[in-house]
């Protein structure tokens, strides 16, 4: 993995870069960044968590932390019913899934 910075841009931009066909994953962090209310960005980090590519995967579980840290609420449910799953079949995102799992429970009012 190489480090880029996230840049700071519009939402839409943002998402539109991770409609890509490859998306890069700086700019799922991005959305998970800019998003105004976060419920944009937890959609599409939750649909890329399929992804096929495992850098992909990463920076969507990543963003789903985010989003708990800086919005303080997410859909719970659908986010922790899907994080452990890629950590038992992926061990190298298991150190992310549980940093991602750790914000919502920190983060994210109940």
């Amino acid at each position: 993995m190489r480090y880029e910075d996230v840049p700071a841009g519009p939402e839409e931009e943002a998402l539109e870069l991770t409609r890509a066909g490859d998306p890069r994953p700086v700019a799922i962090l991005s959305l998970a960044f800019d998003s105004s209310d976060g419920v944009v960005a937890e959609n599409r980090a939750l649909e890329l968590l399929s992804h096929r590519d495992s850098e992909v995967r990463r920076a969507a579980v990543r963003s789903l932390g985010h989003i708990a840290r800086i919005h303080g609420r997410l859909d719970v449910g659908r986010a922790t019913s899907r994080l452990p799953e890629i950590a038992a079949t992926e061990p190298a995102l298991a150190g992310v899934v549980d940093d991602a799992l750790d914000d919502i429970a920190m983060f994210v009012r109940r």
